[in-house]
């Protein structure tokens, strides 16, 4: 997972193409794309953290 630097100057002009490009991407592909994991995690897997 990735977070924007609030503090940088050029954020607010990153998440503006972003959302263009993202508003542009096809239904049937943003669905291949952005799935919902649906298997469970295996039993007993460590949960690594991103703190």
């Amino acid at each position: 997972m990735y977070s924007f630097n609030e503090r940088s100057t050029i954020v607010k002009h990153l998440r503006e193409i972003v959302k263009i490009e993202y508003d542009n991407i096809q239904p049937k592909e943003k669905e291949k794309l952005f799935s919902v994991r649906s298997r469970p995690r295996r039993a007993g897997k460590p949960v690594i953290s991103g703190n």
